[in-house]
């Protein structure tokens, strides 16, 4: 009995309602407006902008040793380096066989070049004050940055569409396919090869028709370094969202040469060598001056698709639209690299007294100095313990390099050679361009 009142009770409540409301909801008439309590007029002043950012695309991972392969992989691997008793002839050698790279260390470059960066770029477009019914039918972003151009683009991705280097591939339907050649270790001295092959399709079924298109994309970088992203929606799509692109680009203001070291502490036999023999490579290398960023004014032109008349349906055959174009005439202006990711966190030996002056090196023959940089933190910690172990008795003396501070005295600039009196004063920082 109590349910059957309360029942009662609901659909008496809709009905009251029903009868004190005559307003229809519509997917267009739900943005209709009132001005000066005259007739309703559709609030239409839509605005659609764009904006980007970026992150650092991360290089594309290789199997460094056999304990990276999948079980199956890494169960032939190690039955084939245990098959020979010359190539693991106990435990501990098999285990150093698997863990041996696979790859061979990298060849010394003979430059660096710390003005080139691979990013993961985001474009997002998005509508303010669109009625329900209108949409986003093509847009235009353009991409010109300060102080930087791109120089190419690899993939993109919508959320309709894939394109890896001008191959067009739908999202219902995305496969990958991995292979993999295994060599023998670096180290190991025996003939070994093992190939893998394995494939993944993550497949979404959809009942659309065979010949329908969600959206048509196209990208250019044009002679000035401007990159154009031109997307052109299908039946029913709407292009609000974020777009996705792998590009290059390279900074062209302020950067200075410097030079990148690294040590040779061990001999051939890998056998540590005297301090005195220790040896010194500097490599060349251009770098973004200090205060350096990448910034981009981005553009946006684009189509609405407005329904003038034919909102109350869901049937867009019975609707009268009009489509405009609007060209935003003042781009977003954007960081897309701030400054810590464009100058480099190089590293450098500091002292703690006076100025705070940095170690420099003066390579065998050569005229100057220059700053003792290094591209890791590890790396320049390597090399402080080294002169503060081994070679504390004479710091400064290398085998093919002098090691000390430059004195910037401008009536007689000179070059004086570290001392063991100086080694506890000194720490790791990063920064190898003087501030100035």
């Amino acid at each position: 009995m109590h349910s059957i009142l309360r029942i009662a009770a609901v659909l008496s409540l809709i009905v009251s309602a029903a009868c004190t409301s005559d307003r229809v909801v519509g997917r267009y008439n739900s943005a209709l407006c009132k001005v000066n309590d005259g007739d309703a007029k559709p609030c239409v002043t839509p605005i659609a902008v764009a904006f980007a950012v970026s992150i650092k695309t991360p290089p594309a991972s290789s199997p460094t040793s056999g304990g990276v392969f999948p079980e199956r992989a890494l169960a032939e691997y190690i039955a084939a380096l245990s098959s020979n008793p010359d190539w693991s002839p106990n435990p501990a050698a098999l285990r150093a066989n698997l863990a041996a790279p696979l790859i061979p260390p990298p060849t010394p470059q003979e430059t660096v070049d710390q003005t080139v960066f691979h990013r993961t770029v985001i474009v997002s477009v998005r509508k303010e004050n669109f009625n329900p019914v209108d949409r986003l039918e093509a847009t235009t972003v353009t991409i010109k940055l300060d102080h930087a151009r791109f120089d190419s683009w690899d993939t993109l991705v919508t959320p309709y569409t894939t394109i890896n280097a001008g191959t067009i591939q739908l999202t219902q339907a995305r496969g990958t396919t991995e292979g993999l050649t295994a060599s023998a270790p670096a180290t190991a001295a025996f003939p070994l090869s093992l190939t893998l092959g394995g494939s993944q399709t993550d497949t979404r079924v959809e009942n659309l028709a065979a010949m329908e298109q969600k959206e048509a994309v196209s990208v250019t970088v044009d002679k000035d370094g401007v990159l154009t992203i031109f997307r052109q929606g299908g039946y029913g799509i709407d292009l609000t969202g974020n777009t996705i692109i792998k590009v290059d680009l390279t900074y062209i203001g302020e950067s200075r040469s410097i030079y990148m070291h690294s040590v040779t502490y061990n001999g051939k036999d890998d056998k540590p060598l005297p301090p005195v023999e220790v040896k010194l490579t500097a490599t060349p290398a251009t770098t973004p001056d200090l205060g350096a960023k990448v910034t981009a004014q981005v553009g946006l032109t684009y189509t609405i698709r407005h329904v003038v008349k034919g909102g109350d349906t869901y049937e867009e055959s019975d609707d009268d639209i009009v489509e405009t174009t609007i060209t935003n005439k003042d781009p977003q202006t954007v960081v897309l690299i701030p400054e810590r990711e464009v100058v480099p966190a190089n590293f450098a030996l500091y002292e703690h007294a006076g100025e705070h002056r940095l170690v420099e090196a003066q390579m065998a023959g050569a005229s100057s100095s220059s700053v003792l940089c290094f591209a890791t933190y590890e790396s320049a910690q390597t090399f402080l313990r080294f002169l503060r172990g081994p070679a504390r008795a004479q710091p400064g003396k290398l085998a093919n390099a002098t090691v000390g501070f430059h004195e910037a005295n401008p009536q007689k600039p000179r070059f004086n050679e570290l001392r063991t009196a100086d080694l506890d004063s000194l720490f790791v920082m990063a920064g190898c361009i003087p501030h100035k």
